[in-house]
């Protein structure tokens, strides 16, 4: 397992939003803007867009369908 960095035009995104465009909640691991590098907490993503602020999500297995954006 590793972490997910989502690069955009060769440019690593520092933080973004998530939008679950599933049609059912998910569960990832985050970790969010203003938490300490490399800490993680469980959050539960509800379909539609989330109002955390997303700085890393460590890599899963589930089958998902996210969207990001800022």
């Amino acid at each position: 397992m590793g972490v997910i960095f989502l690069r955009f035009l060769g440019v690593t995104l520092t933080v973004f939003s998530i939008k679950n465009d599933g049609e059912t909640a998910v569960v990832l691991e985050v970790n969010l803007w203003g938490m300490e590098p490399g800490k993680f907490v469980a959050t539960r993503f509800e379909t539609g867009w989330n109002p955390e602020i997303v700085r890393e999500i460590k890599q899963t297995s589930i089958n998902a369908t996210l969207v990001w954006g800022y």
